[in-house]
């Protein structure tokens, strides 16, 4: 005689199934949500100068960036004055995640770069009534800076910048406006060249950093 199935064990198993499935199908839109972001980076990466022999990034415990913003993206901050920092929706764009934005101050070291620098956010400022309007960020670093990368950041992307004329949502480094400070505020190393010093936001290629020791 054949036994019966236990159709409680059967209805049971295939509850966990279901379960299962729907668990990741929720994962997957969580993530997908996560990723419907405006806003992008370019790539920064550090590496000692020309002739100089020892680490200049020793004892680093904060690192200084700014970027200019190319016309497009000026274009975009005078059109849209509501996505500046200090406006309705920037504040939430440059912000913290807390927020329920995008919450760039703490999204800007968890993005993943080649070679990730260890670091978290200090500040960003952003500066448009200048006549190089720029932004920039302090980060809290640790570890080993040499050869790594660090996002910077927040940019509109291509989309959502809707650059006009052929343009594209650039920005560049400011000519020795990255820099090295040891946990006492001590400037330790400022960029000696950079290779580039333009670049699009979200491309591939990242900005090299070629640093000095600081002149004391």
């Amino acid at each position: 005689m054949h036994a019966l199935p236990d159709f409680a064990a059967m209805i049971t198993s295939r509850l966990v199934r279901l379960s299962l499935a729907a668990l990741v199908l929720s994962g997957i839109g969580c993530k997908a949500e996560e990723e419907e972001l405006n806003h992008g980076i370019v790539k920064l990466e550090f590496r000692r100068g020309e002739n100089e022999d020892d680490n200049p990034f020793v004892g680093t415990a904060t690192v200084t960036a700014t970027m200019e913003y190319r016309e497009c993206l000026i274009d975009y901050y005078v059109n849209n004055p509501s996505q500046r920092q200090d406006g309705v929706d920037g504040e939430l764009v440059f912000g913290t995640e807390e927020q329920g934005g995008e919450g760039w101050t703490d999204r800007l070291c968890e993005i993943e770069v080649p070679s990730q620098l260890d670091c978290t956010v200090e500040s960003i400022e952003q500066q448009l009534d200048t006549g190089a309007p720029k932004m920039t960020v302090i980060y809290n670093v640790s570890g080993d800076i040499e050869g790594r990368q660090v996002a910077i950041g927040p940019f509109p992307d291509r989309d959502h910048a809707e650059c006009m004329s052929g343009l594209s949502p650039e920005v560049r480094v400011l000519a020795g406006s990255t820099t090295g400070a040891n946990s006492e505020g001590t400037r330790v190393w400022s960029t000696q060249t950079t290779n580039p010093s333009d670049a699009i936001v979200d491309q591939g290629k990242a900005i090299t950093i070629y640093a000095a020791l600081a002149a004391g």
